[in-house]
């Protein structure tokens, strides 16, 4: 019972928790188990108290009888700024104290409301050959750490540790990916991580701004009877039912004859519902892909809420085009009967987080020393202590100071001079510093201001070139509506198998991020001749991967020059 823990991940529909082992090589997951979590409670990370809900976790917890007193939570929220950075490769204590140091020129906060932690993603070479730590920098305000130390007491236990989601992950699948090239997806409620590992080591991480919450809404509107069923009820749902298609963009025929036509509606509304995480799955994939032709992915593992949902994991394989895994243990762990869901997969991150936390509470900690006889030495005793100790050292300093007050002065006035001289020589590094942030300031603002005046249609011609080359010749043009995140178009084929023909071209245009299909009708002209009218929406790419490329290129760029300087 010691060294047991509570470990919990607070979504912001479910509130996922374990009773485990901590810091133990092979943990025991004794019990585990879900809760709804009540609207308003999660705010972008930030517990909110109500109780109501701590008064459900009491009960749940007092239910199953769990007595541990400590608490580890892992937390993801965009208020939570992260950045890979570069150090020189020393000693791991000392890590902190640089990245603290270097926090303002990290993020461009102010570092007094935030806590800021790290975690070494691996090691790399520099231009010139040396050796070099690559890091992930956090910063987290102190309000959501707050929220979380609140929540702990108000439940009677000690926030042992605060761990950022992404670590979780990986310290839970570390041991599944020591060799070759595999990615990572998480599919949570209102975010996706993305992870790429390479040998153990993180290559790669990228939050995905949808998750799975608006299928659980469509799912939860379902019942026949018209009534809403709850979240939970969703989620066993989607675990036993098949409700989704394999393909975003399902054929008519394919659907089974009987089948009700308000079935097939709402079975496609909850598959267009994973297209936007598809995408951004897809775009990070083709960016590591761009960077890395020499290591590509081995093996794709899907975990989290997704990781249960029946037909999600051929949807993926299908629209991704690669086969992925549903993972749903993890190698290391085991389940005590009394678990009442076996699938590591769901609680992944809870796992995780008690194998090494990142130390956000580093700089919020109530620093105690135990003494034997398991007696705590409080904070008055501390300083009281301390303030003696203080006292005794400054009469001892006073002593050595009057006996070294014999050194000769000359010497003294010879290193004032030396310190003189070197002031003077280094004054003009501060201009060329004063210069350099002044033209970094402006290129970062002239950089924002150019991609403010980006827009698609200033490729529209080129766009219509492209299909005057690639589309088939008896596909006709009727109509065009452009915006600035799409085209509509009405065309004409002679037969389906050119309209399919037409879609398939269009999806290998450069600037198309998916080709969307609204309506296929048969219509004969004067001539008595036959076509197949249909209309097609095709939806732009976004700048999203070209931009983080651009940002990386220049981050490394500003790098490799301040290290030359």
């Amino acid at each position: 019972m010691a060294n047991r823990v509570i470990s919990i991940e607070m979504g912001y529909s479910v509130t996922k928790i374990c009773e485990m082992d901590y810091h133990v090589k092979n943990p025991k997951v004794y019990q585990s188990f879900v809760l709804e979590t009540p609207q308003g409670v999660l705010e972008d990370g930030t517990i909110v108290l109500q109780d109501d809900f701590l008064e459900e976790c009491r009960e749940a917890l007092a239910e199953r009888k769990i007595k541990a007193k400590n608490m580890i939570a892992t937390v993801n929220s965009s208020k939570i700024a992260t950045r890979e950075v570069t150090i020189p490769l020393v000693k791991e204590n000392k890590i902190a104290n640089i990245v603290k140091s270097n926090a303002m020129d990290y993020f461009p906060i102010d570092v007094s409301k935030y806590q800021f932690a790290h975690h070494i993603l691996g090691t790399e070479a520099d231009n010139k050959g040396n050796q070099q730590y690559k890091l992930l920098v956090l910063a987290v305000p102190n309000p959501l750490i707050n929220s979380y130390k609140e929540f702990a007491k108000a439940l009677g236990m000690n926030l042992t540790a605060l761990d950022y989601t992404g670590n979780s992950v990986f310290q839970a699948v570390k041991e599944q990916c020591k060799q070759g090239t595999q990615l990572i997806i998480k599919i949570d409620e209102r975010s996706t991580l993305v992870t790429i590992l390479r040998d153990a080591n993180v290559v790669l991480t990228r939050m995905v701004g949808y998750g799975i919450e608006d299928v659980y809404h469509l799912l939860q509107s379902s019942e026949p009877s018209g009534e809403e069923m709850s979240y939970l009820d969703a989620i066993a749902l989607s675990e036993h039912t098949l409700c989704i298609n394999p393909w975003i963009s399902m054929p008519e025929h394919s659907h089974p004859e009987m089948e009700e036509e308000d079935a097939i509606k709402k079975r496609q509304e909850a598959t267009a519902a994973f297209s936007y995480i598809i995408g951004g799955i897809s775009r990070i994939m083709d960016y590591y892909n761009s960077q890395n032709q020499a290591y590509p992915i081995e093996q794709i593992n899907l975990f989290g809420m997704g990781s249960n949902f029946m037909g999600l994991e051929q949807l993926l394989s299908n629209e991704i085009g690669s086969q992925i895994n549903a993972i749903h243990k993890i190698e290391g762990v085991s389940f005590d009967k009394k678990a009442t869901e076996e699938d590591h997969g769901l609680y992944l991150t809870c796992i995780g987080a008690t194998f090494a936390p990142i130390d956000l509470l580093s700089g919020l900690k109530e620093k105690k020393t135990l003494i034997k006889g398991e007696k705590t030495e409080t904070k008055e005793e501390h300083f009281a202590r301390m303030s003696h100790l203080i006292l005794v050292g400054c009469i001892l300093v006073s002593l050595i100071m009057t006996v070294l007050c014999v050194v000769p002065y000359l010497i003294q006035r010879k290193q004032q001079s030396d310190l003189t001289t070197r002031t003077l020589e280094l004054k003009p590094v501060e201009a060329m510093y004063q210069e350099y942030s002044t033209y970094k300031k402006q290129y970062e603002e002239l950089k924002e201001l150019h991609v403010l005046t980006k827009n698609h249609n200033e490729g529209l011609l080129a766009f219509l070139t492209e299909m005057e080359t690639k589309i088939p010749t008896n596909t006709a043009l009727l109509n065009l509506d452009a915006t600035t995140d799409s085209i509509r178009m009405e065309m004409t084929a002679d037969t389906k198998e050119s309209v399919a023909q037409t879609l398939t071209m269009l999806k290998t245009f450069d600037s198309v991020s998916y080709v969307a299909l609204d309506a296929v009708t048969k219509q004969s002209l004067d001539t008595g001749e036959e076509k197949q009218v249909f209309t097609v929406t095709v939806y732009y790419k976004t700048y999203l991967a070209d931009d983080a490329e651009e940002t990386t290129q220049a981050d490394d760029a500003d790098e490799t020059t301040q290290a030359e300087e």
